[in-house]
């Protein structure tokens, strides 16, 4: 009888050991195998929710740990578009306070980049290679009947292995990743479009990972939670490629949220919530109301908060190496054209098809 009473109780307390908050990353109090998967990690990837600060000091605080271990060697963010790659290839500290002029930070739709400083500084003092990940916004639009060639060579879709359909599973999850980042306010059937996007974004990092990362040492990936999954994101590419590859992915999730599927993450941290954050799902709600006028919401569901909404910019992939030690130093084939002409923009060429969960 006591037996009985005793494990219910125990399994409460589980369940709210790991639902506290935890916004620091302290290697001492990790796991025997969480310790072991950050010491052999050659890719570390940290999601976000773009918007909690907490989540960014945390970022940085992984970063500094790498650094004081001189294993920091390349980092990408998700949130610098290709095309902003001169720039930080040039990055140092005389230079740094002026990256988001030069880059346009203001204009590009992401979270005050004060939020991002401390990790360029990080990875600036660390001698690190900063890299963009991001998919040119420009490209987003043609990518919604899977035009990958738009945004990649030839060359390049093979190495990515883009063309390799995702398994049944993994295509349901994505899409339900989809609609609910969008408070699952958008038609069912416009997920087909936005899962091409979504599954470039990533591309588009492991892109930048191949072309101009530092393998010598870790590389880590700053995007959103989304783009982090196992299942379907960014860590599926890198495995695609090199299945030996070393890939520690981590899950930011505020503290009351819906916490993911099992597997989805090797780790995940609760952290806690952004108080003062506007609804963005009310706000999604005004932005399809004022462009389709007043649309049918296909459930209330407030879905998550933690993304920008939809007039902010996707989130954009990253790339990775290919066996131990990719060819990094030779570029991947031509970096495509831009596209001729002007595309109807969807709303899977709006924010990060999954970036409402900060991902």
């Amino acid at each position: 009888m006591k037996i009985t009473l005793a494990l219910p109780l125990l399994a409460s307390l589980l369940v709210a050991c790991a639902s506290d908050p935890n916004s620091h990353f302290v290697p001492e109090g990790m796991t025997a195998k969480d310790a072991a998967d950050f010491a052999n990690a050659q890719i570390i990837l940290i999601g976000e929710q773009h918007d909690n600060p907490a989540h960014h000091k945390f970022q940085n605080e992984v970063l500094e740990k790498l650094s004081e271990q001189n294993r920091l060697k390349s980092v990408i963010f998700e949130q610098v578009d290709w095309d902003n790659q001169g720039p930080l290839s040039f990055l140092d500290r005389n230079n740094l306070n002026k990256l988001p002029k030069k880059i346009d930070w203001d204009k590009s739709g992401w979270p005050d980049y004060d939020l991002y400083r401390p990790l360029f500084e990080t990875a600036v003092y660390a001698r690190a290679k900063v890299i963009a990940g991001g998919l040119p916004k420009n490209r987003i639009p043609l990518l919604t009947k899977g035009n990958y060639e738009v945004a990649f060579s030839a060359a390049e879709m093979e190495r990515l292995k883009i063309r390799t359909p995702l398994s049944e599973e993994a295509l349901a999850l994505m899409k339900k990743e989809i609609f609910d980042g969008h408070c699952q306010m958008i038609p069912e059937d416009h997920l087909d479009s936005m899962v091409p996007v979504q599954r470039a974004r990533d591309a588009a990092m492991v892109k930048g990972y191949l072309k101009e990362a530092d393998i010598s040492g870790v590389t880590v990936f700053i995007l959103g939670n989304g783009h982090a999954r196992k299942d379907f994101g960014v860590p599926t590419l890198l495995k695609a490629i090199d299945p030996n590859l070393k890939v520690w992915s981590i899950g930011l999730m505020e503290e009351g949220s819906q916490q993911p599927p099992e597997g989805a993450y090797d780790k995940v941290w609760v952290t806690e919530k952004l108080e003062d954050r506007e609804d963005p799902c009310q706000k999604m709600k005004e932005h399809l109301e004022k462009k389709n006028g007043a649309p049918k919401v296909e459930g209330e569901d407030k879905g998550n908060t933690e993304t920008p909404p939809v007039t902010t910019p996707a989130e954009q992939p990253a790339t990775e190496p290919a066996a131990e030690t990719p060819a990094v130093t030779a570029p991947d084939a031509e970096t495509p054209a831009s596209e001729t002409e002007e595309a109807p923009a969807e709303d899977a060429a709006a924010p990060d098809a999954v970036e409402n969960q900060g991902e």
